[in-house]
């Protein structure tokens, strides 16, 4: 018999540290730090055909054999309301049926760490599907000093919080936070969750004087906010840079895809905005921010992208002719790879034809993550315009989407790395810069190539490379004998 969820209770900060309790190996290393992780975002709804945790296990195991990620970030798996919305949870312990049992939740966490992945876990904590007073529900809360727990508008009325059938909490009540506090707690301390990414809306960071007393707890909770991972919240493009932090809670980093979406576009004048994005934000997170990272993200459900007929990108002939997937998705996908910072990707824009080129990529950014850290990446990464090799013009407004980098090795070793990324409709060539002694470049990958072509480093015969249409290359320096 499957042991019964865990109930509410109270738990003091030193009493809930000294109770946690260790799920799967201990003596396993602990994955990539935030800075470094490349988490798959992950909806178990949709990922099998069984739609459980049982069978997502097995075929997120399949899918580590040939690409590298240190960690998965679950869909919220809460009982829910009878409309299955996953916006309106009717329990904050209990997992929803049809996904299985918080016995499964361990199962499934322990096999993850087994293969070096962490789990993370997205969280609604800012309103219930229990209905509204016009169409009220008999599900869990409700029956509960509603007063206590959720919002009142000015009437005496609960609040809508926005979402059908659903009604909002109010996060400044201490109830409340004790309620949404205890129940992570107990995802950190019984299932080995090692992050929580939570939802960001519903007036999340409402308090007063404009503080989140919500928040403030989770990032002070010596369990949660010392947890081996921290919180992440979800902004709006908007807001994005503003959440308050604490030191502890992160962001998504709202601001990142639009801006590459827009490079590889051929919109003009993007240099400095695409130079921003992929060096980690710095104007967003390093002023007010403590030694949080923005984790860049590529959320879409598919890698598809409107673009305008002006500015369509013809096929190269140097694809192969069975590829199907978006060139523009293939320079996105290296694009992220290629930026500072985390990584969170939602695995069902992997299709068949991108997961060759995301294995390949995966693998190269892990054995190169020292490029890709905060402390190496701002002072590591030198912009050059490919068309002078000096700095980029990042004040002209026509400039043409085209931009190349050096990755500076830091460690000593001269293994540095060259990359060009080009949103125009026409090829660009450029001079690499001029290798160190006893040094040669390689190419690692280039996106209009077929996987097939791209699979095996090339040593580059000229200092030269052109870079193709809506394409993203990597070119690092090797020592003349392993080249």
């Amino acid at each position: 018999m499957d042991e019964p969820t865990p109930t509410p209770r109270y738990m003091g900060s030193l009493a809930a540290v000294l109770e946690r309790r260790a799920v799967g190996d201990a003596n396993l290393a602990p994955a990539a730090s935030d800075a470094q992780a490349i988490a798959l975002n992950v909806d178990l709804a949709s990922l099998t055909a069984e739609g459980t945790l049982q069978a997502a296990a097995a075929e997120l195991q399949r899918l580590r054999s040939t690409m590298h990620f240190t960690a998965v970030a679950l869909a919220p798996i809460q009982t829910r309301s009878a409309d299955g919305d996953a916006n309106a949870p009717v329990s904050f312990f209990a997992i929803d049926p049809k996904f299985g049992t918080r016995a499964d939740l361990r199962a499934f966490v322990a096999t993850m760490k087994s293969i070096g992945v962490d789990v993370w876990m997205r969280f609604v904590l800012t309103q219930t599907g229990e209905g509204t007073d016009a169409s009220p529900r008999s599900e869990s809360l409700r029956g509960i000093d509603a007063a206590t727990y959720f919002q009142l508008g000015s009437s005496g009325g609960l609040d809508s919080a926005g979402v059908p059938m659903t009604t909002a909490l109010n996060p400044c009540s201490a109830p409340t936070i004790s309620l949404l506090v205890d129940a992570l707690r107990t995802f950190t301390l019984y299932d080995g969750v090692s992050s929580f990414i939570i939802e960001t809306g519903g007036g999340i960071v409402r308090g007063p004087l404009g503080r989140s007393p919500l928040l403030e707890t989770l990032a002070y909770d010596a369990v949660i906010g010392n947890a081996p991972k921290k919180l992440y919240l979800t902004p709006s493009a908007d807001e994005c840079g503003a959440m308050p932090s604490w030191g502890v809670i992160g962001e998504i980093n709202a601001k990142y895809s639009r801006g590459v979406e827009n490079f590889f576009r051929g919109a003009p004048g993007m240099l400095n905005e695409m130079a921003l994005r992929l060096g980690g934000s710095p104007d967003i997170f390093r002023s007010n921010r403590d030694a949080r990272y923005g984790l860049n993200n590529f959320l879409r459900s598919a890698p598809s992208c409107s673009i305008p007929p002006t500015c369509a990108i013809p096929k190269t002939t140097t694809a192969d002719p069975t590829e199907t997937s978006d060139p523009i998705a293939r320079a996105e996908l290296a694009a992220l790879f290629t930026s500072t910072g985390g990584i969170l990707i939602n695995v069902h824009a992997l299709n068949p034809t991108l997961q060759p080129l995301a294995s390949q990529l995966s693998q190269f950014r892990a054995s190169r993550i020292d490029l890709f850290t905060d402390e190496f990446a701002f002072d590591g990464v030198r912009w050059i315009d490919p068309f002078t090799g000096a700095a980029p013009s990042f004040d002209d407004v026509s400039a043409a989407p085209c931009l190349t980098c050096l990755r500076r090795d830091l460690t000593g070793r001269n293994r540095d790395v060259w990359i060009a990324y080009n949103g125009s409709i026409a090829a660009f060539s450029t001079n690499l810069p001029s290798p160190s002694p006893g040094f040669r470049w390689i190419r690692r990958f280039d996106t209009s190539l077929a996987a097939s072509d791209a699979a095996e480093p090339t040593p580059l015969v000229a200092q030269s490379y052109s870079v193709a249409p809506a394409s993203v290359s990597v070119c690092e320096l090797v020592e003349l004998a392993k080249a």
